[in-house]
């Protein structure tokens, strides 16, 4: 059996403006993907955190997404990620990868959901 893999927008910035979709798949799934390389490092999941509070019970996965135009980095982080991911979802485990805003308009997390399908 696989997992899924949700990607979860946590909104503008305030916890309090989290739909209540996003709020619901990260209570249900048992891992918590998130940019960068410690929690309370990234701002989605400080968001994520200030709105479903028992998120810090969750096992936790940091994904390196570097800021930089260079195409061989980004290639290189982007597949460890979905490796990352993939380990997960043939584990059986949900996967909820939250980031800042809209996840459907340029985040990691939409990139790294499109290469997992095509894999």
């Amino acid at each position: 059996m696989h997992g899924c893999l949700y990607g979860v927008g946590v909104g503008p910035g305030d916890p309090e403006l989290m739909t209540l979709k996003a709020v619901r798949i990260i209570r249900d799934v048992p891992v918590i993907a998130y940019p960068g390389g410690q929690p309370m490092d990234s701002t989605a999941w400080k968001i994520a955190a200030a709105a479903v509070p028992e998120i810090r019970d969750k096992e936790m996965l940091g994904i390196d997404v570097p800021m930089t135009r260079d195409a061989a980095l980004l290639k290189g982080a982007h597949r460890r990620a979905i490796r990352q991911i993939e380990v997960l979802l043939d584990q059986g485990k949900s996967v909820a990868y939250i980031t800042l805003g809209d996840r459907s308009r340029r985040s990691a997390g939409s990139r790294h959901s499109v290469r997992l399908q095509r894999s």
